[in-house]
């Protein structure tokens, strides 16, 4: 899973992030509600962590969630 620092950098390039995943047979980074919600592993305390809610036109994109919740993942290296 990204970190804080990583989850802000997909964020900021979330387009061309999508762009080069699909060309490559990956999916687009999902921005329609209530889908676009991503963990990071930045926690927030016990049992919180940062969940970012990627918005297709900006905003606030961090949460901090229950880590029992369920959200996307996004990969940010292959092995």
């Amino acid at each position: 899973m990204p970190s804080w620092d990583e989850m802000l950098k997909i964020v900021t390039y979330k387009s061309q992030i999508s762009s080069a995943s699909v060309a490559n047979g990956g999916t687009a980074i999902k921005t329609d509600y209530p889908n676009n919600f991503y963990w990071s592993y930045t926690e927030t305390g016990n049992t919180t962590a940062i969940v970012f809610r990627i918005n297709p036109s900006g905003g606030p994109p961090t949460y901090g969630k229950d880590k029992n919740s369920l959200y996307n993942v996004r990969a940010i290296r292959a092995f």
